[in-house]
């Protein structure tokens, strides 16, 4: 699971993710001595391709703060969500028109094309980030929120992403909940999901999911599913950041089914996996108590909670609903 960064790994990869997206562009670096003038800085400043180094010479075009941006990320707000502020900050400010509308990540945007393959779905609370959601793409299941998030251009990790905007989404032509199922269906096979009982999970590495042996989707006719004595399940997927939203991947939540042989309880216990109980190993009133437990979980960082509440998959409705 992704860890709080500190601040010189904040610092790192901010710079390394403005490089990416501005990529032949503009180039960031920290601040040298006697330029821009103030406290510390990273400065973006314009680059010249064909006289390599003047950049360096060069006035500052944008300067960051990273202690502010820091503050900012520390207070819970995710590092993709960051650096989409920053860059949106940058694309305001210049006036250069040579900026390539294919290197921009926020002008790339408007084009559905173009992103298409960097969108993914990521869980939050949805009462803990009502405000904050109510200007992105998202879907509202009990409390919680299914959230269209795009990776950063140039970077793979799944936690290096940014929540689209609803005016972004609006110009695509289509619904933008038709984006959140596309993403969700994509997602089975950019970010796997992936199933083990409750004792294999603790004990297996992330590097471990990555591979076949939990994968429970492609192996329709040859998976084995090793029985929990726990009567406990985990899905997640394959990177296990943002895994809580694998049970809506499609036909995720119906091959569960087949494999457990029976409805089942789902406890959301972070945004990076849910724990499975059929439901004729648990009663209803101990699934709540289960979902209520994650709200006090010791272990549990304040940015990965989901809920506390506990829902239920049924065959007959073939729907997720809070119980």
């Amino acid at each position: 699971m992704e860890k709080r960064l500190s601040f010189e790994q904040f610092t790192e990869r901010m710079i390394k993710s403005l490089n990416s997206v501005f990529e032949g562009i503009f180039v960031a670096g920290a601040a040298a001595s006697g330029k821009c003038e103030g406290e510390a800085a990273v400065e973006v400043r314009k680059l010249y391709p064909d006289a390599p180094g003047l950049e360096s010479k060069a006035s500052c075009v944008f300067r960051i703060r990273p202690e502010e941006e820091y503050a900012v990320y520390f207070s819970g707000l995710p590092f993709g969500d960051v650096m989409f502020r920053i860059i949106k900050r940058i694309e305001e400010a210049m006036d250069d028109e040579t900026i390539s509308f294919n290197r921009s990540v926020i002008k790339n945007l408007a084009s559905y094309e173009k992103i298409k393959d960097r969108l993914f779905v990521r869980m939050l609370p949805y009462e803990r980030n009502s405000q904050l959601l109510r200007n992105h793409v998202f879907r509202q299941i009990g409390d919680m929120a299914l959230v269209l998030c795009v990776r950063m251009q140039g970077l793979e990790e799944a936690s290096a992403s940014f929540k689209v905007p609803l005016d972004a989404a609006e110009l695509w032509g289509f619904s933008p909940g038709d984006a959140i199922d596309g993403a969700l269906a994509a997602g089975i096979k950019s970010f796997p999901p992936r199933l083990a009982a409750k004792e294999q999970y603790a004990i297996h590495a992330p590097e471990l999911f990555k591979g076949e042996k939990f994968d429970f989707m492609s192996k329709i006719g040859s998976y084995h599913l090793q029985k929990s004595y726990r009567n406990a399940y985990v899905l997640t997927n394959s990177t296990m950041i943002n895994g809580a939203a694998a049970i809506f991947y499609p036909g995720v939540a119906k091959r569960i089914r087949q494999l457990l042989k029976d409805d089942f309880y789902i406890i959301p216990v972070s945004i990076h996996e849910v724990v499975l109980h059929p439901l004729r190993t648990i009663s209803r009133d101990f699934a709540h108590h289960l979902a209520e437990g994650a709200k006090d979980n010791p272990y549990l960082r304040p940015e990965d909670y989901l809920s506390a509440r506990a829902y239920k998959y049924a065959i007959l409705e073939d729907s997720i609903r809070e119980i």
